[in-house]
């Protein structure tokens, strides 16, 4: 299965309302590509985008037809949030054939598509879970900043839009998985599609904790965090839980200048998880070499880290659709995942879970 340009071509939601989350992204700085009404699967969908971000929206038109749908049966099933995630492969048949035959359970058949603006295979599979992986071949008859054809029934206006906040592609995105199913979901990642494990991490803060395996293709494009509780009280199985299921606990968005995205996203009311001052107090030492203002810094709750060589600036957002958030990335010649702010950002979480008595 040969991986495309940046990996990721897009992630579809399944929502009650794609108008309400349009708003929501528009105030990111995303735009409305492509909108689209299929009645024989009784869906209507929307697609944002910014960079080569592309978000997709599905949601129930209220027919009959749309009880069939597999994105309307994840919203019944389990709750609004991801359940999809799409990626550009070089051919999508083949990616189907070779994984299926791994022994994925098939979720579509392969499809094809074609209008003047170009073409498009589909199929899908299922990971251990409700989620869907995606494989797209896409041919465009006059490249990514000219009307194109994304999906069926779906035109778009470009396939890459400006970046008025900075993010212009997906870094990696983390799955939070049942207890006890990590070694599941990390065999299927090595099993189906031949990735690597590169990392382990075990945190732990006196309350709750969890286990993390970070598991990516050979060329990097697709990376994926997988966590699961060490105890039913952790903030990991409490996403299960409320998700009923497992699934995508955030995505991590890359931008071009972290600092300049932040104050955007906070001038427009976006709020973020905060972390204490004593934070900051020690990074010149657990990080060197970082250009950026400290006290500016601070003043914005960027968290920090260099572990690997160069380092990595990242924030992450409180929750945008149930216990979904978002993660703002900017990556100085740093490869890792703020494996030093796995702790900061757990105890941010589990603070939020004292104030709403879920500890």
């Amino acid at each position: 299965m040969k991986i495309q340009n940046q990996g990721f071509d897009h992630v579809e939601f399944s929502v009650d309302d794609i108008q309400s989350h349009r708003r929501i992204y528009e105030r990111m700085g995303f735009e409305c590509v492509g909108e689209r009404h299929l009645p024989k699967s009784g869906t209507r969908s929307l697609l944002m985008q910014q960079g080569e971000v592309r978000i997709l929206f599905t949601q129930p038109d209220g027919s009959s037809a749309a009880d069939a749908d597999l994105a309307v049966q994840f919203r019944r099933n389990q709750d609004q949030g991801i359940c999809v995630l799409a990626v550009d492969v070089e051919d999508a048949e083949q990616a189907y054939l070779e994984t299926t035959k791994k022994g994925a359970r098939s979720a579509r058949e392969p499809e094809h598509f074609e209008s003047a603006a170009g073409s498009v295979t589909r199929a899908e599979i299922y990971t251990p879970g409700n989620v869907r992986y995606r494989f797209i071949s896409r041919k465009m008859a006059n490249g990514q900043t000219a009307p194109a054809l994304f999906d069926e029934g779906l035109g778009v206006s470009r396939l890459k839009s400006p970046s008025p906040f900075g993010m212009f592609r997906i870094d990696h995105l983390t799955n939070n998985v049942t207890m006890g199913d990590l070694n599941l979901w990390v065999d299927y990642y090595k099993d189906i599609f031949g990735f690597i494990v590169t990392r382990h991490f075990l945190i732990k803060t006196g309350r709750t904790g969890l286990n993390s395996d970070v598991v990516q293709s050979a060329d990097h494009k697709i990376k994926v965090p997988i966590n699961e509780a060490t105890e039913p009280e952790s903030q990991v199985q409490e996403f299960v839980k409320r998700m009923r299921g497992s699934g995508v606990q955030h995505l991590a968005l890359e931008t071009t200048g972290l600092i300049e995205s932040l104050v955007k996203l906070r001038q427009n009311n976006f709020k973020f998880l905060s972390v204490p001052h004593s934070y900051y107090e020690v990074v010149p030492t657990r990080v060197p070499g970082v250009t950026e203002d400290l006290v500016e810094l601070e003043k914005l709750g960027i968290l920090l880290d260099g572990e690997g060589g160069g380092y990595l600036m990242q924030i992450f957002s409180e929750e945008i659709l149930g216990p979904f958030f978002f993660e703002f990335i900017q990556r100085k010649g740093n490869q890792g995942f703020g494996e030093g702010n796995f702790r900061a950002l757990f105890e941010a979480i589990e603070r939020d879970q004292l104030k709403r008595g879920v500890l």
